[in-house]
């Protein structure tokens, strides 16, 4: 039996600053109303994939101030809920492609002070409701070229081309590539 197993109603979950080597998916098996993640101020070091499988009910995740270097392809894959994820003030160098995707309902994201160096165009096109991101105190020389405009894909447009940002249009124009309305797309200004 898993210390959290007879928690079930549990929503807020706080293990900030301990000295947590690593945590198991079996730790969150049973904590499926869980709607807050506390794990900052850690000694995490990897996330293991399917940590976070089982908690799809998930708002506010934090991992920030641990010692992660990377992150699994799909460490958040399953928590279409999540706000707000917090993963400052680690040492990653790199964020995976689609590393985001599955977040749609992803208001803030913390990404400061760890060694990001590059930054994909496509990072954030799924984040459309994305309203506080924390890019300071990194490793970035350059931001990719593009990013003024990425439409947001949806059954009627399925482009997902950065060419689609490589001029800024009004609001209401269509994409110049794909053609999607611009009520479909998330704008944003990096470059």
């Amino acid at each position: 039996v898993q210390v959290f197993q007879p928690l079930g109603k549990l929503e807020s979950l706080l293990l900030s600053s301990n000295q947590l080597l690593r945590v198991e998916p079996d730790h969150f098996a049973h904590l499926s109303n869980l709607k807050e993640l506390q794990l900052h101020g850690n000694n995490l070091r990897e996330l293991t994939e399917g940590l976070f499988d089982q908690l799809a009910s998930l708002t506010k995740l934090n991992l920030a101030r641990n010692n992660l270097d990377r992150l699994p392809p799909r460490a958040f894959e399953r928590l279409p809920q999540l706000q707000v994820l917090r993963l400052y003030e680690n040492r990653l160098r790199h964020i995976p492609a689609g590393a985001f995707d599955a977040l749609p309902e992803l208001q803030e994201l913390g990404l400061h002070q760890n060694q990001l160096e590059t930054l994909s165009p496509e990072l954030f096109v799924h984040n459309g409701n994305l309203q506080k991101l924390y890019l300071s105190n990194n490793l970035l020389t350059a931001l990719p070229a593009g990013t003024s405009c990425l439409c947001v894909p949806s059954p009627r447009s399925p482009c997902t081309s950065t060419a689609c940002a490589t001029s800024p249009r009004p609001p209401s124009a269509p994409c110049p590539t794909c053609g999607s309305c611009g009520s479909m797309r998330t704008s944003w200004q990096l470059s």
